[in-house]
């Protein structure tokens, strides 16, 4: 039998005929191997990051929204035998049971202060369970009256709120007024037109940052005179006035007063307009 001629090139298979290295069954394993590991890794990771959230919220859930850490306990510490200990407990006794991390000591501390017996407030927590407060009692600062030097009147505190039931300060300066603020309006002292309190406050403030000074300068105040949008006029010891705009330096129109009082320009009676205190003009 004859066999058939010898393929060219002395019998070795053609290129298409030679096996493939990507068609190793090794190779193939080895990659499906590996394929395998890294969506095996992903899956971990995946896990891995779930797992980390559920944590951070379990955690964010166990400071802030669980009982874990509410406050149950109250401390008040009070200085000054006429703080309304009562009032400042039940008022913030309302905080308890409030979590630890979402207690808004700074709310607390508002309620309080709009009681006028309250002066100084100070609301701190104590880790876990308890809230501390203390408090001092205000302090009268001036006196509201219906016409200037007369025994009526209200006193008010630092926070401008009128104290009912306490008596005022012997030696107190009164800011004139022509109502009683507890009727929610008064007028100035010329009593030609209206102004509500709130819209006193800022003329009853510059009252109080120009009294300051003027005892500071030993100038002696006996009374003031708010005029609502205007001014104020501020009455001393020897007989005097000085009439001073809401926005005037108070340093600067006090010492002003000062210097013309020690030159002996000012004579009882006498109105010192201050509304330029470079050039104070005296009537």
């Amino acid at each position: 039998m004859r066999l058939g001629k010898p393929a060219a090139g002395g019998g070795s298979r053609s290129g298409a005929d030679a096996p493939r290295p990507d068609g190793d069954p090794r190779l193939m394993r080895r990659r499906e191997e590996m394929e395998a590991a890294t969506v095996r890794a992903g899956r971990t990771r995946l896990l891995l990051a779930a797992a980390a959230i559920a944590a951070v919220l379990g955690l964010g859930w166990l400071f802030f929204f669980s009982g874990l850490f509410a406050l149950s306990d109250l401390k008040v510490e009070a200085s000054g035998k006429q703080v309304p200990v009562a009032e400042v407990q039940r008022a913030a006794q309302a905080y308890l049971g409030t979590n630890f991390f979402r207690f808004d000591s700074a709310r607390l501390v508002r309620t309080l202060e709009s009681d006028p017996i309250v002066g100084s407030v100070r609301v701190r927590e104590s880790f876990p369970h308890t809230i501390v407060v203390e408090v001092g009692v205000a302090r009268p600062v001036l006196l509201l009256s219906p016409v200037t030097g007369s025994a009526g009147g209200v006193a008010v505190n630092a926070r401008l709120q009128p104290m009912p039931g306490v008596a005022p300060t012997p030696g107190l300066v009164p800011a004139c007024l022509a109502a009683v603020p507890f009727s929610g309006s008064s007028t100035d002292f010329a009593c030609d037109h209206g102004a509500t309190v709130a819209e006193l406050s800022p003329a009853l403030e510059r009252v109080l940052v120009l009294l300051g000074a003027t005892r500071a300068a030993n100038l002696n105040p006996t009374s003031a005179v708010v005029f609502a949008g205007f001014g104020v006029g501020i009455g001393f010891a020897g007989g005097y006035g000085a009439y001073f705009p809401d926005g005037s330096g108070a340093t600067t129109a006090v010492l002003s007063l000062a210097g013309l009082v020690k030159q002996g320009l000012v004579h009882p009676g006498a109105v010192v307009d201050l509304t330029d205190p470079t050039h104070p003009v005296v009537d």
